[in-house]
């Protein structure tokens, strides 16, 4: 079972899918730029992403279609040299492409 994110790390979570960066979120939230970077990587770790952009995608309540996405992502990310195209081919792969 995994543990429960902490408040502080989900308002970190909240500002890193706003598309934040580190230092705005210390200077709203009045932490140091390295205690972001630090919720960063825990946060990372809960979800088993390896990019801050995956956590943009994540539901705060791990919905399936989101985890179904980050799979997809997962995936493609490995066999695509090409960051750019990942979301892009991933959503297509998903069915949520226009």
């Amino acid at each position: 079972m995994r543990k429960r994110l902490s408040p502080r790390e989900l308002q970190v979570l909240g500002h890193l899918q706003r598309g934040a960066p580190n230092k705005a979120i210390a200077r709203e939230l009045g932490i140091a730029d390295a205690t972001v970077k630090v919720h960063v990587k825990k946060l990372l770790r809960h979800f088993g992403v390896t990019r801050r952009t995956q956590l943009m995608l994540v539901d705060k309540q791990t919905d399936p279609r989101v985890t179904a996405l980050l799979e997809a992502l997962r995936r493609i990310a490995a066999a695509c040299p090409y960051p750019a195209l990942t979301a892009s081919r991933a959503l297509h792969d998903y069915g949520d492409a226009p």
